[in-house]
Order: structure tokens, then C-alpha cells, then sequence
């Protein structure tokens, strides 16, 4: 089908066209294109006039405005497969809608092509435009008496920016929903978990209330007192008990050792410049049970950290000597308050660095300094590295009374 050219256009439809399709701004950029005049200004009335005049045959300029109309509106054709243009002149007339498209489009589609009754089609639709053109001045008319600033233009504008902030909002309550719904998740979590300890909380309160029934049936606190006393009793005795045991081991020996001696044969006499007049087992008991006449007396020594395993031995080894053996882990998560508890209950502290953290070893050597407590730094946490601090101790520091401070030993 033949295309017709905007010069062959119905003058009431080029004008609807033409105000349909630009604004002030869009038409006074055509004109300057089309005339090339900046100099002249116009109003906006005569631009639109100017226009309907190029449109009226064909020149550079309606050939220009053509193209232009050509280019905004034919992409809308796709939409409209199946409507003619008797269909389109219909729906301009009952003011119905064709899948979204502009009432300027709908026009150009209706009168751009050729047809035996286009003539009669053009005037229909002119006379749809006028009439709705009436009903829209006055609906103007109406709005801008209404509004405040009294521009009706700028109500397009107010939409569009409500439309993107609607669209933001939905946006968020959207993001405040999966919110909600996570917060009422939690909610329901912490619901068990209070649940649970209550349950809990209830069996340490019967627990509780059974534990004191019988410390009451015990006694109540003069009973907690009284062990307290045992407990202190039982610590000289522990260590009296283990003195006799050694003594006794030791007694058992050297009678085992006269009896194998009597069922032997006496040994030949020899000159004591010769050879050492006691027998090689009886020497070696008596060096095994040699009582050294260092002692600590009573001293209380406290050890930080070292090997759990030889825990046992350092025990022995300071009880042994003579004192009172205390212990601390070493880990000084358990709080520097404990560290300088132990410190205020004892008289001299061994702290070996080579298995406390720097920490630990820091917090042992500001409470001793500030606490005036003989503290030593051994290098090695072995029985060997103890003993020889033990010994300096119990020798120098121990019977002088007044040689304190901090000491590292190799």
C-alpha cells in the first residue's frame, strides 16, 4: 500500500499531529534546523504556524518534518498487525486504547497509508480530536484553577517522581519483609533456647535446695569450717606419713642387705689405703638415702606451669627439702587474679620459660616484685633445673632471709 506524504495530510490533522508530537522546545529546534534564522525569535504560536505552512506542498522542510514523524511513529506498526485503518479511525472515535500506543501514533498510522474512503476517514478523526480537544481544555481549565501553583504540566512530572519512589518503597518493605520473616526466625529460636533453660534453671534450683537440705542435715556451715580444719591438718600428716614410708623403705633395705651379708662369706682383710672399707651395695644405699643437710624449712614454694606429668615429682622433690609444695597450671586465662593469690600465700616462686607463654611469665614477675617474693626464671622446666634452683634457695636465700628479688637460671 502507498505511503502519503505529510503535504498530503488533511491541515486539521498535520496541526493535531504536529501539537501532539512536539512541545515548545521540540519545535522551536525543527524550525531552527529547517530555517536556520536564530536570529529572529518566535513565539510558540508562530513556530506551530510556520509549520502548518512548510507542511502545506512538498519542500525541504515538510520532507524534513516527514522523515522525522516517519522515524517516532512507524516502529508502533508492529503492534497494530490485524488493524486497519478503518479499525484504528474507530478506536480514535471511541477513545479506546490499541496495546499501549500514543493517541499521535494511532493518527499517523490511521491517514499515513492510502485508502478509496481516506478523505472520509480524516474528517472522522478530525472531528474525534476537536471534540476531545474541548473536553480537555476544559478539564485544564478545571485543574489549573484547582491546584496551588495552578501548572498542570508539572502534575506528569509529580507522577512520574511518585512512581519512582512508590517503586523504591515497594523496593524496600519488600527487603523489610525478608527482614521480618529472618527476626521471626530468631524469635522462635530464642524461644526454644529460653524454653530449655528454664528446664535447666529449674533442675540446679531442686538441686540446689537438695544441697542445702543436707548441708543443714550435716550441720550447715560449722560442718564447711570443720572440714576446712581437717583438710589443713591433713597436709603435715600426708607429709609425715610420706617421710616415714622413705624411712621405712630405707630401714627394709639395709636389713635385706646385713641378712645377704651374713649368709656370705667374711671378706678378706685389706689395708684401708687399699680399698674403701664399705661394701659397694652398702654404698650405694647410702648414697641413694643420703639426707641432705640443706632444708627449706617449711618454706611454702609455689611452681607455675612445667609438665603436668612431672607434677608429681616436683611435689616430692620440695616436700622432700622439706616444704610446702604449691602448683598453678601456668595458663593465664584463669585470670591474673588468681596468679597473685598464689603469689601472696607463698615465699619463693620457680617459673620455667621455656613452656609459659611471655605473658604468663610477665604477670608472674610484676605480682613477686610488687609482693617483695624471691622469684626464679629456670630456663628448663626438668627435675635437674628444680633441683639445683631448690638447693641455691634453700642454701643461700632460704637461712639469710634478706636476699630477694627476681633471678634467672640457666
Amino acid at each position: 500500500m502507498l505511503e502519503r506524504k505529510i503535504w498530503e495530510f488533511n491541515p486539521g490533522i498535520v496541526c493535531r499531529l504536529l501539537g501532539l508530537s512536539f512541545d515548545e522546545k521540540g519545535l522551536k529546534k525543527i524550525i531552527k534546523k529547517i530555517r536556520n534564522d536564530s536570529g529572529r525569535v518566535l513565539k510558540s504560536f508562530q513556530i506551530h504556524e510556520l509549520l502548518m505552512q512548510i507542511c502545506a506542498d512538498s519542500n525541504p522542510g515538510s520532507k524534513y518534518l516527514d522523515k522525522i514523524l516517519k522515524k517516532r511513529f512507524e516502529p508502533y506498526r508492529k503492534n497494530i498487525n490485524g488493524y486497519d485503518q478503518e479499525t484504528l479511525c474507530r478506536s480514535i472515535e471511541k477513545e479506546e486504547g490499541v496495546d499501549d500506543i500514543p493517541l499521535s501514533a494511532l493518527v499517523w498510522l490511521a491517514v499515513r497509508s492510502h485508502h478509496e474512503e481516506i478523505n472520509e476517514i480524516e474528517g472522522r478523526i478530525f472531528a474525534a480530536l476537536h471534540m476531545r480537544e474541548h473536553r480537555a481544555l476544559k478539564f485544564y481549565d478545571s485543574l489549573s484553577r484547582r491546584l496551588p501553583d495552578g501548572k498542570p504540566e508539572e502534575i506528569l512530572k509529580k507522577l512520574e517522581k511518585n512512581e519512582g519512589e512508590k517503586g523504591s518503597l515497594q523496593n524496600r518493605c519488600k527487603k523489610l519483609g525478608g527482614k521480618a520473616e529472618q527476626l521471626r526466625s530468631e524469635k522462635k529460636i530464642l524461644e526454644e533456647e529460653k524454653r530449655k533453660l528454664n528446664m535447666i534453671l529449674g533442675c540446679e534450683r531442686r538441686l540446689n535446695e537438695e544441697l542445702k537440705k543436707n548441708l543443714e542435715d550435716l550441720g550447715g556451715n560449722s560442718a564447711l569450717d570443720h572440714i576446712e580444719i581437717l583438710k589443713k591438718e591433713k597436709e603435715p600428716l600426708q607429709r609425715d606419713l610420706e617421710r616415714l614410708e622413705n624411712i621405712n623403705k630405707m630401714l627394709m633395705e639395709q636389713i635385706r642387705f646385713h641378712e645377704d651379708a651374713d649368709t656370705k662369706k667374711d671378706p678378706p682383710v685389706r689395708k684401708k689405703d687399699d680399698y674403701d672399707w664399705k661394701e659397694p651395695a652398702m654404698k650405694k644405699i647410702e648414697e641413694r638415702h643420703a639426707v641432705s643437710p640443706l632444708s627449706l624449712q617449711e618454706k611454702k614454694v609455689a611452681f607455675f606451669g612445667g609438665l603436668d606429668s612431672l607434677v608429681p615429682h616436683y611435689r616430692q622433690m620440695v616436700e622432700g627439702l622439706g616444704g610446702v609444695f604449691y602448683h598453678h597450671c601456668g595458663k593465664d586465662s584463669n585470670g591474673k587474679r588468681e596468679v597473685e593469690k598464689l603469689v601472696d600465700k607463698v615465699d619463693v616462686v620457680f617459673c620455667p620459660v621455656n613452656i609459659n607463654s611471655h605473658h604468663a611469665c610477665r604477670c608472674v614477675k610484676k605480682a613477686c616484685k610488687l609482693r617483695n617474693k624471691t622469684c626464679y626464671f629456670l630456663r628448663s622446666s626438668g627435675l635437674n633445673s628444680l633441683k639445683e634452683s631448690l638447693l641455691k634457695f634453700a642454701g643461700k636465700d632460704c637461712h639469710a632471709g634478706t636476699d630477694v628479688g627476681i633471678r634467672s637460671v640457666n
